[in-house]
C-alpha cells in the first residue's frame, strides 16, 4: 500500500532508494474493513500493536508511522532485538497510539525524548482521519525532529516542497 501511495515522490527522490515492507497481519475490522495491517484488533475492537523485523530507515503512513514511532521508542530504550536498527524515519500522517500502555510509553518519552533517532513529520493540515495535532503530538517525541506540513489531507504529497524538506534532511543525516 505504502509503494502506491509514494509513487510521484518516488519519482523526486530518484537517487533514493526505498524498500517496502508489507504489513504483518490480515485483518478485518468493521470500520476498516479487510487488508494488510500493522495490528490486529481484537473482538472487542482495541488495537494490540505487534510487528516483525525492520531495516535501518523507517517511512511509514498512518498507522504504520504509529508503529514506526513505538519501533522508535523502545530502540531508544534498548528494548529492541540486536538486529533491528534503524537512524532515522520518516512519518506521514503519524500519531501516537490509542491504547493505554503504548500511550503511556510516547508520553513518557517525550518527557526524555528519543535522541538515537532523527525524524521527519509529513503533516497534512487537513487531514480528516489523523489530526494534524495528533501528528505533532508524536513529532514531540524525537529531540531530532523536522516537521513538514503541506495543504493536503491524508496522503503522501509529491510536491517539490515535500521532496526537497525530505531530501535535504538525507544530506544532513546521511553521511
Amino acid at each position: 500500500m505504502f509503494r502506491s501511495k509514494t509513487g510521484s515522490l518516488r519519482k523526486r527522490l530518484k537517487n533514493v532508494h526505498f524498500e517496502f515492507v508489507d504489513p504483518p497481519f490480515t485483518s478485518k475490522h468493521e470500520s476498516i474493513g479487510e487488508g494488510l495491517s500493522w495490528y490486529e484488533f481484537s473482538t472487542v475492537g482495541e488495537d494490540e500493536v505487534k510487528w516483525s523485523r525492520f531495516d535501518e530507515s523507517l517511512q511509514y503512513i498512518s498507522e504504520g508511522a504509529c508503529v514506526a514511532a513505538l519501533l522508535s521508542v523502545l530502540r531508544e530504550r534498548d528494548s529492541l532485538p540486536p538486529p533491528v536498527q534503524f537512524q532515522f524515519v520518516w512519518l506521514f500522517s503519524g500519531f501516537c497510539p490509542k491504547d493505554p500502555e503504548w500511550r503511556k510509553l510516547c508520553l513518557e518519552t517525550q518527557v526524555a525524548r528519543v535522541r538515537k533517532i532523527s525524524s521527519v513529520h509529513v503533516i497534512g493540515e487537513t487531514d480528516q482521519i489523523i489530526s494534524p495535532q495528533r501528528s505533532t503530538e508524536a513529532a514531540g517525541i524525537f529531540t531530532d525532529s523536522v516537521i513538514i506540513r503541506h495543504e493536503k489531507g491524508h496522503l503522501v504529497p509529491s510536491d517539490k516542497k515535500i521532496s526537497d524538506g525530505l531530501l535535504s534532511f538525507l544530506e544532513a543525516h546521511t553521511s
